[in-house]
């Protein structure tokens, strides 16, 4: 009989007066992925949980890196889970100015496809090398979050 052992979650504590941002737009979402990089240090990837006002709910850094996974919660009352969206972020060493090649193609529609089968709204799956951001949603999703046919790029209800 095998027994593992997990390292715990570790939780990012913040100081009461840290606002983390709201994520209404695409400008929201790409200045937030400009400063993950510098935020959560040598890390791959970054979901964000936002609710319907855009407000973040939970951050979770590296998921799929074995005993690297951190969750941030923020100090306040979360709403209820159901009504939440997802940006995803990859941090990349290096984010060229071109089309997604077919491996982020492939990447994008299948989280996005993912998300859904679990009730949730993908706003984005951004690259970001913090010098540049890609939004996959804009370069291949007809209907992005970010487009809406009144002329706003908000993802949150008035």
């Amino acid at each position: 009989m095998s027994h593992r052992h997990h390292r715990p979650v570790r939780r990012d504590r913040r100081s009461p007066g840290d606002e983390l941002p709201t994520i209404c737009s695409i400008a929201d979402a790409a200045m937030f992925a400009f400063d993950l990089p510098e935020a959560v240090g040598a890390s791959d990837e970054v979901i964000v949980i936002v609710d319907d006002a855009g407000r973040i709910q939970r951050i979770v850094i590296d998921p799929l890196v074995p005993g690297a996974g951190r969750l941030m919660v923020p100090r306040r009352r979360a709403r209820p889970r159901g009504s939440e969206s997802v940006l995803h972020v990859v941090i990349r060493p290096l984010v060229l100015e071109q089309e997604p090649c077919s491996d982020d193609v492939i990447a994008f529609g299948r989280l996005k496809a993912a998300h859904e089968h679990a009730g949730r709204r993908m706003l984005d799956l951004m690259l970001t090398d913090g010098e540049r951001v890609q939004s996959l949603s804009l370069a291949l999703d007809p209907d992005s979050p970010w487009l809406h046919d009144d002329g706003t790029d908000g993802a949150c209800e008035a």
